[in-house]
């Protein structure tokens, strides 16, 4: 029986809508462990060193995909060379949960939780997925990039309800401006300048409308521009052009399913092992939904595999 945790993040979208759900949690696990109450960085990191000095085998995280990030670049950068990270559970409490969908992880929180504890009493395995992380700098996470991916996230988080529903619009609404020709698709795609060297060498274009790197397959909405995200051991699929939306709208079927994007202004479209993005300019971009803003080059590169607990 390993000892566990969890790191439960009151800010994640179902957990703020319902301050409930904490308590309901906390009944399921009982006194089988600590619980952590996330309530900043601060209280991340200090959870996550307790969680190393401990000794915990199984870290339970209740928060969505921002959650995740932070949780996985805290004990990345906390645990290093000389521990093993835990083996991790989705408690899914996000407002999107892409990386938890994207592995085909299902159940609430709380039937993740009870089988988690019933399981771990009894001694029973665990039915493990391997998922590698794509690491950004010092920031780990599924998935990142810049451009259109960074935009539309700036627009979804200033909506008054965002959500599965209020994306589904946006994408509608994008869909809509390119055929009706009226100027919201282009306050989404949005060209970033930059120097891009993909594996060493260096890009001869000097603006991109997205760029994404994914160690997952879905990015959300059912969406899956990066089929090969698990193709090859320590590299990750990288996509990089400047597509119009009237490039895209007629390829949405192939990004729904999976399917090899072709086009001449799809100037890369294939796994890398490293990335560096040189913007000429402050620039926003985005981790697992985090959205942050750099002058300085992001290095893009494989990080650790990670043990995801998968529900029985």
């Amino acid at each position: 029986m390993g000892k566990i945790a969890v790191i439960y993040n009151p800010n994640a979208g179902k957990n703020k809508r319902s301050p409930g759900r904490e308590k309901r949690l906390m009944r399921i696990f009982g006194k089988r462990g600590e619980w952590f109450r996330t309530d900043d960085r601060d209280a991340l990191n200090e959870a996550v060193r307790c969680c190393r000095d401990g000794g915990y085998e199984i870290v339970a995280i209740s928060g969505g995909d921002g959650t995740l990030h932070q949780v996985f670049s805290a004990m990345v950068n906390t645990y290093g060379d000389g521990h093993p990270l835990p083996k991790v559970a989705f408690l899914r409490s996000g407002t999107m949960n892409t990386a938890a969908k994207s592995i085909r992880l299902k159940g609430s929180a709380f039937k993740t939780l009870q089988t988690i504890v019933d399981r771990n009493e009894d001694c029973k395995p665990f039915k493990i997925f391997r998922q590698p992380l794509i690491r950004v700098n010092d920031y780990y996470g599924f998935m990142a990039g810049a451009g259109v991916v960074a935009y539309f996230l700036e627009a979804y988080y200033s909506a008054k309800n965002p959500g599965p529903v209020h994306a589904a619009a946006m994408v509608t609404r994008i869909v809509g401006s390119t055929i009706f020709r009226t100027g919201y698709s282009s306050t989404i795609f949005r060209p970033v300048r930059c120097r891009l060297v993909i594996d060493g060498k260096r890009m001869e274009h000097a603006e991109y409308v997205y760029i994404l790197g994914c160690t997952v397959r879905e990015l959300g909405l059912g969406f899956t521009p990066t089929p090969r995200a698990y193709e090859r051991a320590g590299h990750f699929h990288l996509l990089a052009g400047s597509m119009t939306p009237a490039d895209l709208v007629p390829k949405i079927p192939a990004l729904w399913l999976g399917r090899d994007i072709v086009h001449p202004r799809m100037y890369y479209n294939g796994i890398a092992a490293e990335v560096v993005m040189e913007p000429f300019k402050e620039e926003p971009w985005m981790i697992d939904g985090d959205i942050y803003t750099t002058g300085r080059p992001l290095r893009f590169s494989a990080g650790p595999v990670v043990d995801i607990i998968m529900p029985i």
